[in-house]
């Protein structure tokens, strides 16, 4: 017997888009968003003399962002680079015009080159800057890099001027002791002499500093170490004041550690053994073989988490030191040393007892989400350094491993200088892939209430929405910014929109998408009928009548102002229908009769039309 499914929808299927999750840090302190839009992937950023920042993408390209201004420029991009895993362009760090790039390369190798940036380093406006592929000079080349992982690393120059990097095992744990070997260490390198331009690598002694621990070795690599025994060091911070490394260790199973080197700037730096494979963090580790038993001398790590609960890639997360930048964190941080997780997103915060010579957990300040952890939210976070405004400046991925998207944010301290809010339609509901009737209107203001003018206000969204129009989005003469907004009708529920801009701390919209899913499932051989219903909404109290209907073609003809349907509404034989009241998808109704449902119902109809 034929039969016919006729379903009467106000609402398109989506798919719900969870919100970012918000990045919480004490009283006094905000987060700016200062780049959300036109990255892909960032790893690692440094600064220009003028405050311009370079950013540094996970498939090799560099790019500038000015403060203040809209947009990225791509300044150059290094060639050759592996993408994959913890593969990629890694970390940068520059010196006058010359840009320093830690990178997987082609060949299966990881590469620390030199590339000449050309243009003005102190033009704070200007997109005239770049370095070209043929500008390229490796200072160390043909590091093998077997493995896709554990080849993370930082490359910074010290106060003492010379280059500092990290390198991983290369998940071979027996090649973190191994000193004529290049995997698990740290390397001091004086690259003073090296020739201008492009050309080929020096010679490993030539970059020899006097002073290194092992100057005097019969081997080359070993002569440029300062440091033994890590795992995978993918972030390094350098203390601008004292010289001190903070090298944050990811660990194999059991702990995340940060490690301490005291640079004494003024004395020959000491080589030091982190104890990577005998220990991860403060414990043995003992599974790797044919490395013998724990020596003596091995240097605890000033911190560890348990893995799991702490996270699982512990990062630094910067260094305090107040300047007299204009978002200093002030006098009580003066020294401190945080550290995060690329996975569970929580910030500590050390401080140095110089009593007793150790690091601890500071004490939980106002405001702090947890008595552990000082900040929380920074989930896919790298690299993070001050910069020179005092604010600890960032790197974010768009999730964790994503190959795109991905922000360049800011911790500062003295709170908001503009204060930003949605002045008309925040909380308004409509179907789900259909525009909202009312535009957002986002207002900026000083904190003494005054209209802010002729600053763009970035918007984004968890992929829920679409705006009217695309940015650059400029406050008016009186201080606004107005939009209109659809839900893009690839999800339901929530539909999230942030709005953010330089000096003010993110405000979110949250507006809603209704939806009613219905899914028809094909029948048995004996003509039996499944329809799954689910109903997604933020209303209640319904008491009005029909959303849609189901029935056979065997129905005599019922008028409604989508048509003529197939649907006896009159005595609800053979039909089967969902009502709504006037919530609008608020409440269901099973059947043509109360009781109603409420929201996120679902059910599954089952029957044998009767003709």
């Amino acid at each position: 017997m034929p039969r016919s499914l006729v379903l009467l929808s106000l609402l398109a299927l989506v798919i719900l888009v969870p919100a970012t999750r918000a990045q919480n840090v004490p009283t006094g302190f905000t987060v700016d968003t200062l780049v959300s839009a036109g990255l892909n992937a960032p790893n690692d950023f440094c600064f220009l003399p003028d405050g311009r920042i370079l950013i540094a993408e996970r498939q090799g390209a560099v790019k500038l962002f000015r403060p203040g201004l809209a947009g990225l420029t791509t300044i150059g991009t290094v060639p050759g680079v592996t993408v994959g895993s913890e593969r990629g362009l890694l970390s940068i760090t520059l010196r006058n015009d010359e840009l320093y790039c830690w990178a997987s390369r082609t060949g299966g190798t990881m590469r620390l080159s030199r590339f000449t940036l050309v243009g003005n380093l102190n033009a704070p406006t200007s997109t005239a800057l770049s370095f070209a592929s043929s500008s390229e000079r490796p200072i160390l080349a043909n590091i093998p890099d077997s493995a896709f992982n554990h080849n993370g690393g930082t490359v910074r120059f010290g106060p003492d001027g010379m280059l500092y990097l990290t390198n991983g095992d290369d998940a071979n744990c027996s090649t973190a002791i191994n000193p004529t070997m290049y995997q698990g260490k740290i390397f001091r390198l004086d690259v003073s002499g090296v020739a201008a331009g492009g050309g080929g690598a020096p010679s490993l002694g030539s970059l020899v500093p006097a002073d290194n621990p092992f100057a005097g070795s019969g081997n080359a690599v070993a002569r440029l170490l300062i440091a033994i025994g890590l795992r995978n060091p993918f972030s390094m911070c350098i203390d601008p004041v004292t010289g001190d490394l903070f090298v944050a260790d990811v660990g194999q199973s059991a702990r995340e550690e940060l490690n301490w080197y005291p640079r004494n700037l003024g004395s020959a730096p000491v080589g030091v053994n982190f104890g990577w494979p005998w220990r991860e963090g403060f414990i043995a580790y003992g599974f790797c073989g044919g490395i013998g038993s724990q020596p003596s001398g091995l240097l605890d790590p000033i911190d560890d988490r348990v893995y799991g609960s702490g996270g699982r890639s512990i990062m630094c997360a910067g260094i305090v030191r107040n300047f007299g930048g204009a978002y200093d964190f002030g006098p009580a941080y003066e020294g401190d040393v945080f550290h995060s997780d690329y996975y569970n997103g929580t910030i500590e915060r050390l401080e140095y007892d110089p009593i007793s010579g150790s690091w601890s957990n500071a004490p939980a300040v106002p405001g702090q989400p947890t008595g552990t952890y000082w900040g929380s939210g920074f989930v896919a976070a790298t690299h993070f350094d001050q910069g020179p405004d005092g604010a600890i400046y960032f790197v974010q991925h768009a999730s964790t491993g994503a190959a795109s998207g991905g922000s360049l944010k800011r911790i500062r301290g003295g709170g908001p200088i503009w204060n930003i809010a949605f002045s008309s339609g925040d909380g308004q509901v409509a179907t789900s892939g259909t525009t909202f009737g009312q535009p957002l209107e986002i207002s900026l203001t000083d904190n003494l209430g005054a209209p802010v003018t002729g600053i763009e206000v970035s918007l984004s969204t968890d992929g829920s929405a679409a705006f009217s129009t695309p940015g650059p989005y400029i406050t008016d003469a009186a201080g606004k910014v107005s939009v209109g907004v659809s839900s893009t009708g690839l999800g339901d529920g929530p539909v999230v929109v942030t709005a953010y801009t330089l000096g003010a701390a993110p405000q979110t919209a949250d507006l809603f998408g209704r939806k009613l899913e219905i899914v028809y499932v094909p029948g048995t051989p004996n003509d039996t009928m499944f329809v799954d219903v689910y109903n997604t909404s933020n209303a209640t109290n319904p008491s009005l009548p029909l959303l849609f209907g189901l029935t056979h073609d065997l129905q005599p003809v019922y008028p409604t102002i989508f048509g003529d349907l197939y649907l006896d509404l009159l005595t609800g034989v053979n039909t089967f229908v969902i009502e709504d009241g006037g919530g609008m998808f608020g409440g269901l109704n099973y059947g043509p009769t109360p009781p109603f449902a409420t929201p996120n119902w679902s059910t599954t109809y089952s029957g044998s039309p009767s003709f």
